[in-house]
């Protein structure tokens, strides 16, 4: 933690990156549905993150040619010009493609600052530093969705991704070369020999099959969610906004101290196995439930939210632990599950949307998630 001023503004880039697809996410799928069926809402977003996990298995290459800095240049007024487009456009594939870039380059800029991070800190420090990115990261989805809410009510759903747009220029002063240096030499594997190192690693095929567990989990609630509380059981924009503010406080709450009991304490498999065994109970709650019970329902993704707080954490804190900055392909390889996480869930709810209803979908969600308990049985801890 020898430069406060690199950690900071990597705090704020994290933040601002965020707010771009953070702000819009929960009203993404109301909005899509104005141009697409809700049934093919998933086929979409798969085929979008197909895109997106080809995207970050080419990006590394740029990366090694012009450098970590001059690449997240690039790709930063494509993310805002991204935003804005999607929120002056008039038709149906202008909003689709307009969509596309920003999402495709939202999620490269994430790699520019793990690289920036990982040569930041020292070994000691990883876990400290990777959660308080997830609480900077947390911090922009817990304002999103009461500030949503309010532009979505009294303006219109594209009106928020002008807001996101302008919201992330926020970062343009820390756009410098000093903050986002990369390591100075970089692993150079080919897909295939990266996907044979993490086979042959128990510790790194195991986390990242929790890695997209989490993402599955992440896509239904994101997508889903706001469908079955706004159309199914007549919730308010205003309410939701309120809801989802507060279900992701635990983000902000836990990430910090669970950073710092696997850094010094506590080993990050007993970790995992809370926060897995939280979230598929909740999701099972959610599949089961009808009510329309403000207080219920907060306390409800308040208690998903501890779970997947603790599990995030865990995850990233584990990752990072088992790699090395100059590790571009390993660490691009993991940023690759979210996009992955959210294709196998994107196909996973157009399928399961095709034999069940709503709720039907959360309870074989349940089901799913507790197939982590096998490779957290099979990690060892890092201490």
């Amino acid at each position: 933690m020898k430069d406060p001023k690199t950690i900071f503004a990597l705090l704020i880039l994290s933040l601002t990156t965020t707010l771009g697809l953070s702000l819009p996410a929960y009203s993404q799928s109301s909005f899509l549905e104005k141009f697409l069926h809700p049934d093919y809402i998933g086929l979409y977003f798969a085929g979008l993150n197909v895109l997106a996990v080809i995207s970050m298995f080419l990006y590394p290459s740029i990366i090694r040619k012009i450098g970590n800095f001059k690449s997240a240049i690039l790709l930063f007024p494509v993310a805002v010009l991204g935003l804005f487009a999607t929120g002056f456009a008039e038709n149906s594939w202008q909003i689709l493609l307009f969509f596309l870039c920003q999402y495709l380059a939202l999620n490269l800029l994430y790699i520019n600052i793990d690289l920036a991070a990982e040569t930041t800190v020292d070994q000691e420090h990883v876990g400290r530093l990777r959660t308080a990115m997830l609480t900077a990261v947390n911090l922009s989805w817990l304002v999103s969705p009461l500030l949503m809410s309010l532009i979505a009510t009294n303006i219109s759903y594209q009106s928020v991704y002008l807001f996101s747009g302008s919201l992330i220029l926020i970062s343009v002063p820390f756009l410098k070369k000093r903050f986002l240096r990369g390591a100075k030499t970089f692993s150079h594997r080919h897909f295939r020999n990266t996907m044979s190192i993490i086979l042959k690693r128990a510790d790194l095929w195991g986390i990242s099959f929790l890695a997209v567990i989490l993402q599955v989990f992440y896509c239904l609630m994101t997508l889903y969610l706001p469908l079955l509380l706004r159309e199914q059981l007549n919730f308010s924009w205003e309410k939701i906004g309120w809801l989802f503010t507060f279900m992701l406080l635990p983000f902000v709450l836990f990430q910090i101290p669970t950073g710092r009991l696997a850094d010094k304490k506590w080993g990050e498999k007993e970790m995992l196995f809370i926060g897995l065994i939280i979230m598929s109970c909740a999701c099972l709650i959610v599949g089961w439930q009808n009510t329309t019970s403000f207080v219920f329902w907060a306390a409800l993704l308040f208690f998903s939210r501890v779970g997947a707080s603790i599990f995030e954490a865990m995850t990233e804190t584990y990752f990072f632990k088992k790699i090395h900055a100059s590790d571009v392909d390993l660490i691009n390889f993991f940023r690759a599950f979210r996009p992955f996480g959210w294709l196998v869930g994107s196909l996973f709810a157009f399928i399961g949307l095709k034999l069940l209803n709503i709720n039907g979908l959360f309870l074989s969600l349940a089901c799913f998630m507790l197939l982590g308990i096998i490779p957290i049985i099979i990690i060892k801890d890092t201490k």
